[in-house]
């Protein structure tokens, strides 16, 4: 009996341990993890589903369209769901058979697609726009497992601006960990004004919950939508860019290599910004942009690279407009000052005569340049030689925006160099050089570089008679005004205004007296001050350079063109600038002659 007992009392006891187990176990579930099984029975049941937000527009100065949408669709597999006629679902998408099993084997690849699983769809082909996708629709609801997500491309109604405007690409890893909001199958701006303005115009996405059977399929909206939210569209951006002038510029630039930059002197406005040679914007839109990318990027013309922010190169004689009013601010030369054109100094033109300042500049004499400049070297301080003159000239240099980055909004702008007692010491050891070791500055070559959009800034400072504004290209974010105060883009240089018609005076010769360097440049009813320039290229021929405002009273346009390989100014950048300043002063262009010459004018094939 005593046995008995004892093993009934065991019995009790194990009965009793688990029955406590159980209650214990009850009250975590119920109580202590209630949150955490609710989820995850929430996460089993429930599919959360992005609703993506339409990408702002971009706009020109007048409204028309530089950028917009057009809906396009991702064709997605779910593997755990797949069944279909392999070869017909090839022939409909129009690959065959090996490059369907590397797509299959890229989307079960762990290791490239991150957060893979059979349950959840997957992009087999990605942005297949609206043409395309219209050809297959009908079909492809007959293959299981195939499922359509509905996504917005870019869309550029004239193929114009593509350095300017940038493109979208798929987001990279690195960008999924800088910033939260993108997941693997985001695109967001990679280059121009869609990577500047990212944040603005990629807008705020949306999220639909649906509750899901099994098989992963949906069945209903989640407690009838309680806790979606609704896609919030990008920012619109109103640009500065002139949609005509533009198109015109690159209708100009085909077949050569080079850069426009026209900016509204008055506002510091960037009017056009061609790059040449240009590219079709839409060719990086949609399932090819893979294929052409690579095409584009391994042009041996660099046809991606945005050389008006970018590309540093020798000013030539445009320089000789600033070097003339570093020399009047410093009481060094006047309007009568005059040298010969000894070409044992500096190789020249023919000047049978002396000339005077302003005829210096309208015939751009290479040897009066080396005289008036080197008497600025060798204004510095007593017993310090040309090095005090250099950084007296370098401070005037470097106030006219030159050797640092102007601040455009774009990214990737370049700084240009401006030569320096630093440099030259490093070159040459220090007490080494002189002014005839650096003369080629005085003219704007050597180590002296600026990059396009920078020429154009030399230019606005003239027609502004001493001050610039920092070049900007979007002048409306939403639909307000972008507020820019004069503190920080409000720019004068160290010249005074007194000394600037002077210059303008020569400038007007250019294109108007006889011995002028770009006389075949010349607008009827619109007076142009211009500057040639040719900068020297070791690598091969010339490049032609040419600055430009006009009119010169109340200056409504400001430019520069430069020309790679092209010879003097004024036989291509001067006649391609007074062809803008025509189409932009009068909104058309009446010398068809001289067009046609420069549109036929082509440095590579």
């Amino acid at each position: 009996m005593a046995r008995l007992s004892s093993r009934k009392y065991h019995i009790i006891g194990l009965f009793s341990f688990f029955f406590i187990l159980y209650l214990v176990r009850l009250f975590y579930i119920q109580i202590l993890a209630e949150d955490f099984y609710t989820n995850r029975a929430k996460s089993d049941s429930v599919d959360k589903v992005i609703e993506y937000p339409i990408r702002g527009n971009i706009y020109d100065r007048n409204g028309s369209v530089l950028v917009g949408n057009e809906f396009a669709y991702d064709i997605m597999i779910t593997m755990r769901n797949l069944n279909i006629d392999t070869v017909g679902f090839c022939k409909l998408m129009r690959i065959d058979t090996i490059e369907f099993n590397a797509r299959i084997k890229n989307i079960q690849n762990r290791e490239i697609n991150r957060g893979y699983s059979p349950r959840i769809p997957q992009v087999f082909q990605g942005l297949v726009k609206s043409i395309e996708y219209g050809r297959i629709q009908e079909q492809l609801f007959n293959y299981k497992g195939i499922t359509i997500q509905k996504r917005t491309i870019r869309n550029y109604p004239r193929p114009i601006g593509s350095h300017v405007l940038g493109y979208v690409s798929k987001v990279s890893p690195r960008d999924l960990q800088r910033d939260k909001f993108y997941t693997r199958q985001d695109y967001k701006g990679s280059a121009g004004l869609e990577s500047y303005y990212e944040a603005e115009l990629r807008g705020k996405k949306g999220y639909k919950s649906y509750l899901k059977n099994i098989h992963g399929l949906h069945i209903a909206s989640y407690l009838e939508g309680k806790f979606d939210t609704l896609p919030k569209p990008g920012y619109n951006l109103k640009t500065s860019i002139d949609i005509d002038l533009q198109e015109y510029g690159e209708y100009l630039m085909q077949g050569k290599i080079g850069a426009i930059v026209a900016i509204e002197p008055t506002t510091g406005e960037v009017l056009t910004m061609v790059n040449a040679p240009t590219y079709d914007p839409n060719l990086l839109v949609g399932g090819n942009y893979g294929l052409n990318y690579k095409k584009l990027s391994e042009d041996e013309k660099n046809i991606i690279y945005p050389r008006a922010i970018k590309s540093r190169q020798p000013p030539g004689s445009i320089v000789k407009t600033m070097q003339s009013l570093i020399a009047l601010d410093l009481g060094l030369a006047n309007k009568n000052t005059a040298f010969t054109c000894n070409k044992k100094l500096v190789g020249c033109h023919n000047h049978r005569i002396p000339l005077t300042l302003p005829e210096a500049v309208q015939h751009s004499c290479n040897p009066y340049y080396y005289n008036l400049v080197n008497r600025i070297m060798a204004n510095g301080a007593e017993g310090e030689g040309i090095r005090s003159g250099m950084n007296q000239w370098e401070e005037y240099v470097r106030s006219f925006g030159f050797g640092s980055p102007l601040g455009i909004d774009l990214h990737g702008e370049k700084d240009g160099n401006v030569p320096d007692v630093r440099e030259y010491d490093n070159i040459y050891g220090k007490n080494h050089w002189n002014f005839r070791t650096v003369y080629s500055i005085a003219i704007g070559q050597g180590e002296f570089s600026l990059t396009p959009l920078q020429m154009a800034n030399l230019s606005c400072i003239l027609a502004n008679k001493g001050h610039y504004y920092t070049p900007i290209l979007v002048k409306e974010i939403g639909g307000q005004k972008v507020n820019r105060s004069d503190s920080l883009f409000y720019h004068r240089t160290r010249i005074d205004t007194q000394h600037f018609d002077l210059i303008h005076d020569g400038m007007q010769w250019v294109l108007e007296k006889p011995g002028g360097t770009a006389l075949g440049s010349r607008i009827s009813e619109i007076t142009i001050c211009g500057k040639t320039g040719t900068s020297q290229n070791p690598h091969g021929d010339d490049h032609s350079v040419f600055i430009a405002f006009a009119p010169r009273k109340k200056p409504k346009i400001a430019l520069v063109v430069f020309v790679e390989n092209a010879g003097g100014g004024g036989g291509t950048a001067a006649p391609i600038a007074s062809l803008m300043i025509e189409k932009y002063l009068k909104k058309e262009v009446k010398r068809k002659e001289l067009e046609k010459k420069m549109v036929e004018k082509r440095f590579y094939d």
